[in-house]
């Protein structure tokens, strides 16, 4: 099982987004635990990043296979978070 570590913009983002958001955003992150590689790859300038959705948000994350960690980077509406 994968450890979750929350980087200090994602835990800012926590914060701004509505409540009623909360539970699903933090379902999909359970998810990761077991599935790391749930979310999709994203390419070019974000190679080495992984997005999962919650919708109407985005969750990036990278992931660590040698620590077992995955670095939740961002969490965002998925209008703006790949700018």
């Amino acid at each position: 099982m994968f450890k979750i570590v929350y980087s200090d913009e994602a835990r800012k983002s926590l914060r701004k987004l509505p409540k009623i958001h909360l539970k699903r955003i933090f379902r999909a992150i359970d998810v990761l635990k077991t599935e790391p590689h749930a979310g999709k790859k994203l390419q070019g300038e974000l190679l080495e990043i992984y997005s999962i959705r919650a919708w109407p948000y985005r969750i990036l994350y990278r992931l660590f296979k040698k620590e077992i960690t995955i670095l939740i980077l961002d969490i965002g509406h998925r209008q703006g978070i790949y700018k």
